[in-house]
């Protein structure tokens, strides 16, 4: 349930479980829509995945 909670906070770290979440919503924002203008934090995400 804490993933559910955190997975807005992508700014914060939480337990592995609550990232894993984070990093595969702002994944699939982007693929959804490579154009999408994200926030910095989950720019940041982003960035550990993409070049």
């Amino acid at each position: 349930m804490n993933a559910i909670k955190h997975h807005s906070d992508k700014d914060k770290v939480h337990d592995i479980y609550d990232e894993i979440l984070k990093d595969a919503d702002v994944l699939a924002q982007y693929f959804a829509e490579p154009d999408i203008l994200l926030k910095e934090a989950s720019q940041n995400r982003l960035k550990k995945y993409l070049p």
